[in-house]
Parts: structure tokens; sequence; C-alpha cells
């Protein structure tokens, strides 16, 4: 017992020697610019020490005549009960000053900012050509605790011109780095005359969901993190120069930078939604993602991408010549500005839809730039909710590679004169609904619906022009329900369930080919012809088939592409015509009778 006794003594004692010097030393000081240094406005009336718990309740302005050329350390900084507490230092011919905190305790942080309140880093240079180094550091030992429910905020006066380096600093080294955590509401700000946090890659700064990063002042960096999907990079530009990402990964991006510069990406950038508020396009500035030939860079947004009426975000910019960037969107587009391509021809301008889930796509801005490549990758497709029209005219303006793009005569998809598409071969990625193509080429509509690829084709015989406007679209309809049953004898039958649509703003000769899949019940397919209903007789005449290529089979189904021939100068509905009886050649299965009984006592 008495060996136990001396243990318990001893542990009391090493408690005693940790604790009994940790004082809660509270603001008591009456009235603004009043001294730090000054015990009388604390309670107890002391000079807070590096063991002391430091808090404010009530709104201040203090002088921080405290600090010299070294750290002035405390233990922890709580502001709380809804106040602004500023925290002011002035300093005639520039210097270091370093206000550190350094609890690494979980209960007692570092820094606790409550819901509401604010505190203000504020530096004063007052000499000219002097810099200040004003520093809420947390870099004084491993894993410095602070939570920010309210806001901080940095600012700074100069003289001169010449400002000085508020500024907050999470990590040194691996001994000596924060474990700061913005929380749901919390701002970090920036103001005019700062610095930049310093940190790096890591948990050192954590914005989590909700959280807010905002520069309001010119230049400055967003620094390295753990971004929440939902925190905010908040950019909002008073110069020409735009703040710069020192990592890679961020939440949200809002961007208002009404007198920037042209802004370059420095590297490949991930962000949940952006919203490009302002670039100053009138004085043709972006934001850009590649202005290099170096290598090639990615801007990658897993959430939506808003473009405003004053903004324009470049994929790549004129100075390239090789390489290029991509823009890949998992989320809806609301382009109401410029997504521009300015790199030379033969450069990467690739605009990617490659989410998840459906994104619906609205612009009423611009889309420009002829080496601009769309790309559809998204087995969950895509839907215009405004036309649009791809201004590149290469052979893959247009790919296809998964999911659909769905279309509306309201809103269109276009395709310019030379555009061409690449399409995957499996048949999964088309148009579903209208498309249109300019222009005097040669040209298969990838249209269909559903489940059901089924292209339209024009092949040119004479009188095609750059201007000449095609509109196709694939009907999964019975023809004979929009202009009735007559054929052109001696034909026997039309399709019972397809159709395409064709019309033109012109009246150019064409071969015409149209797509038999296995639902189009086909059973043989040198008597299966295309057919065009002629508003002149009053029936689906038939135009005469070539085979252009045959497909698989699946007895008696048949599958494979027919092309007229005879040239068509009158376009509008097109579909499948046979003089074979419907049970040779049925165009398609035909429901007899359906008989249904009930099963028992459920529903």
């Amino acid at each position: 017992m008495g060996a136990m006794r001396k243990v318990y003594v001893l542990l009391l004692a090493v408690f005693l020697s940790i604790h009994s010097f940790s004082t809660i030393v509270t603001w008591t000081g009456l009235g603004n610019g009043v001294s730090w240094g000054d015990a009388g406005n604390w309670s107890p009336a002391t000079v807070p020490t590096s063991v002391d718990d430091v808090v404010f309740n009530t709104s201040v302005t203090v002088n921080m005549d405290i600090l010299s050329s070294t750290a002035y350390i405390i233990n922890s900084l709580k502001i709380t009960n809804n106040v602004s507490v500023v925290l002011r230092r002035t300093e005639a011919g520039g210097g270091v000053r370093i206000l550190r905190v350094q609890s690494t305790d979980a209960t007692t942080m570092g820094l606790e900012i409550d819901a509401g309140s604010t505190l203000l880093i504020h530096g004063i240079n007052t000499t000219a050509g002097g810099s200040l180094e004003y520093i809420l550091d947390f870099a004084g030992a491993a894993g410095v605790t602070g939570e920010i429910f309210g806001e901080l905020q940095f600012s700074g006066v100069g003289s001169g011109g010449t400002g000085d380096d508020t500024r907050l600093r999470v990590f040194t080294d691996a001994s000596n780095n924060a474990s700061l955590t913005v929380k749901s509401g919390g701002v970090i700000k920036y103001l005019d005359l700062t610095g930049n946090t310093t940190s790096s890659t890591g948990a050192y700064l954590t914005m989590e969901g909700g959280s807010t990063y905002e520069i309001l002042k010119n230049g400055g960096s967003f620094p390295d993190g753990a971004w929440a999907a939902t925190s905010l990079a908040k950019a909002s530009c008073t110069g020409a120069n735009p703040p710069t990402f020192n990592g890679t990964i961020y939440g949200n991006l809002e961007w208002n930078c009404p007198s920037q510069n042209n802004y370059s990406l420095t590297t490949s950038m991930n962000f949940n939604n952006i919203n490009l508020i302002n670039t100053n396009p009138g004085s043709s500035n972006a934001f850009r993602i590649t202005n290099t030939v170096s290598a090639a860079r990615s801007l990658t947004i897993n959430g939506n991408l808003t473009i405003s009426t004053n903004s324009k975000l470049e994929i790549t910019g004129p100075s390239v010549t090789s390489n290029g960037g991509t823009l890949n969107l998992k989320g809806h587009l609301n382009n109401a500005g410029t997504i521009a391509a300015s790199g030379a021809i033969g450069t990467v301008n690739d605009f990617i839809l490659n989410g998840t889930s459906l994104q619906n796509i609205t612009s009423t801005g611009t889309l420009s730039g002829t080496e601009l490549d769309f790309i559809m990758n998204n087995t969950a497709g895509a839907q215009l909710l405004s036309a649009l029209t791809l201004p590149g005219n290469t052979s893959n303006s247009l790919q296809l590679t998964n999911g659909k793009i769905k279309t509306t005569a309201a809103f269109l998809l276009t395709m310019i004169d030379n555009a061409a598409y690449t399409i995957n071969l499996a048949g999964t990625s088309f148009i579903e609904g209208p498309l249109k193509k300019i222009g005097d080429e040669s040209f298969a509509f990838p249209v269909g619906v559903g489940a059901i690829f089924a292209p339209i084709g024009l092949t040119n015989v004479s009188g095609q022009s750059t201007t000449d406007e095609f509109i196709g679209e694939y009907k999964r309809i019975d023809p004979r329900s929009i202009h009735g049953t007559v054929v052109e004898p001696p034909m026997n039958h039309t399709s019972y369930v397809e159709y395409w649509s064709l019309t033109t703003s012109n009246s150019p000769l064409k071969l015409v080919s149209l797509a038999i899949n296995f639902t189009s019940f086909c059973y043989t397919l040198s008597q299966t012809y295309v057919s065009r209903w002629d508003g002149l007789n009053s029936w689906w005449s038939t135009e005469g088939s070539v085979i252009t290529l045959i497909g698989p089979t699946s007895p008696p189904l048949v599958t494979g592409i027919i092309t007229s021939v005879v040239p068509v100068s009158a376009y509008g509905e097109f579909t499948l015509i046979t003089d074979l009886s419907f049970s040779a050649n049925p165009l398609p299965i035909k429901l007899v009778a359906f008989d249904a009984v009930r099963s028992g006592n459920r529903t």
C-alpha cells in the first residue's frame, strides 16, 4: 500500500506540474486600440503566457504590442459570443511578427472561433518599401488543433504601394503543423494586401462541406488541404491577377474576377461544381485550362458547370500548337457565356460528358473553335435543354462513345459543314431525337430511339451546297398511323413499326439509306425497299433498293442496310416497304390476340 501511495503522489505531482500554471485568461479591456500587453485588460490581471487559454467574448480592436521579433506564444485562443475581434499589429520598418497557438488538445483547441464570431488578423506597414510579415501560426508543434465555425480574416495596410504579408501558417514540416478544420458555415477570408496560407498536401487544413475559403484581393492562392466536395473556393478578385491553386483537388469553385487578365491552370485540376461569374471577357480574357505546349492538361468537374454571360472558359489558348486541353464534365452544363477552343489546328480540344447520371445541357451562350471535339461518354446519357450547335468541323467533331444524346425539335443538335463523327461499334451511343446537319457532304445520321440504333444515310448525286440543311430523326411509330396504308403498286405493305423523318432547306439529289435491325422484323433483305411518302400521289412510294450492307441474321430475321436506287429530291417520311405478303416479310410480327387470366386473389 505504501508503494502504491507513493505512485499516486508522484502522478499527482506530475499532473500539478503540467496544469498548475494553466489559466483561462479573459479579455476585459474597455475601448478599442488598447494594449494586449497591459495586464489590466485581462481577468485575472495577467498578460497571457504560453500555458494560458485566451478568451474573447466582447468585440474589440487590440494593439498587439506584445509581439517582438520572436514568436509570442499562447496555449489557445477562443473567440465566442457573436463578437468581432481585431488583433492589430502596426509596424515601422517591417520585420516578422508571429502570434502562435500551440495546443494539440481536442478539447481545448489552439484556435476556436464560434459561429457568429469573427477574428481579424490586421497588419499595418507604415514604412515605404518595408514589408511586415504578421503570421497567425499553427506550426509550433505536431497537430496543433483548431476549429472555425465563424470567420477568420486577414487584412493589411501598406505604405508607398508596398503591402504586407499578413497570413496563416498551418505547416512547416512533419513535426510542426496544424490540424485546423473549417467547419460548415466557417470562413477563411483574405482581404487586400495580405499573404497566403502556408500549407501542404494533407489534413493540415481541412475544409469541411459548407465551409468557404475566400480570396478578396488582387492575386493570392488557394492552399493545399483536404477539401470536401461541398466546400467552396471563392475567388473575388479586386485586380488584374486572379488567384492560383497550390493543390489539385478542391470542392466547389466560384470565380468572380471582373478586372482579370487571362488565367491558365498550371496543372490538371479537379473540382466539384464550378460557377464562372466573371472572367472579364470583354477584354478577351478567359479562365483557361491550358496555354502551354509542354503538356496536355485537364479540368475535371465532378458536378455542374455554370458559365455566366460575363465569362469565358477556354480549353486551349491561342498560343497552343501541340498537346492541348480536356474538359471533363460529370454533371449538368448551364452555359450563358462562351466555351472556346482557340488552339492551333491539330491540338487536343476535348469537351467530354462522362458522368454517371443523366446530364442536362443548356447552352444559350457560345461554343467556338473548329478543333473542338464534343464527346459523349456517359451510359446514362445527356439531354439538351436548349439548341446546341457544335463548332467543330473535323472528322471527329462529335464522338459517340457511350450513351445517348436526347434532343427535341425545340432543342436541336446541329453539326456544321464538313463536321463528321465517330461512333462505337456496339450501336449503344446515338442521337435520340432530331439531328441537324449542314453541308454538302454525304452523311449518315446516327439516330435511334430506346435501345435501337437506326441511322438514315444520304449519298450525294447532284445539286448539293455547303449551305444545305437536313434534319434527320428515327421514329418508333407505325408510319401508317401518319399517312395511311396505301402503297405504290406492286408493293404489298410498309413497315408497321418504324419510320424516319428527313427534311431539308434545299432539294439536292441524294440516295437514301435505311438501317434494318432485328426490330424491323424483316425476313427478306432483297425484297425490302426504301419507301417515301409521296404526297402528290398519296401513297407510300418505292425508291427501289440495293443491299449496301448485309448484317447478322437470326432466322427468320435478317439485318443490313439498304440504299435507294432512285435519287430523291423530295423529302419527308421514309420507311421500309416490301412487295411480299405479310406472312413472307411481315415488317413486323403482328399481335393477333392477347388473353390474360387472373391468378389467385392477389392484385
